[in-house]
């Protein structure tokens, strides 16, 4: 019994994969350098500058904007309590109250008065606020 085939040793079929593990490990081994030095050195320098471009109020700038007139409104449910029997209450006794609303406003805020003073440093603000009433509606 002859036999034309030829058994390879365990040898032979190991070394493609240990090539293939050296490459894989060398490529995390780069990877994992650049990642550090990138947290540790380029992020921090990157960070800096973009907040530092994108913070600074100054006139026409995007965050100037924004904090020249917020852009969220304020929402506040008020409701009145009436007092029906002032005359029991000014003897000492216990108070009936009639509930009047719930009423509900919304409230915007703007910074008037804005001066940008000669250094550019400060700037002297005053707050206005403006209330709108919402009708209240039936579902």
């Amino acid at each position: 019994m002859s036999s034309s085939y030829q058994w390879k040793s365990l040898e032979d079929s190991a070394k493609p994969r240990a090539k293939c593990y050296i490459c894989v490990q060398t490529f995390c081994n780069l990877f994992a350098i650049f990642m550090i030095v990138f947290t540790i050195v380029i992020f921090p320098i990157v960070f800096k500058d973009l907040v530092s471009t994108q913070v600074v109020l100054t006139n026409g700038t995007l965050s100037f904007d924004q904090w020249l007139a917020p852009t969220p409104a304020i929402f506040k449910i008020v409701t009145v309590y009436n007092v029906t029997n002032t005359a029991n209450v000014s003897a000492g006794g216990q108070p009936i109250l009639q509930a009047l609303g719930p009423y509900y406003f919304r409230e915007y805020r703007e910074r008037v008065n804005v001066q940008v003073l000669e250094d550019q440093l400060w700037l002297e603000r005053r707050s206005g606020t403006s209330s709108t009433t919402i009708p209240l509606t039936q579902t």
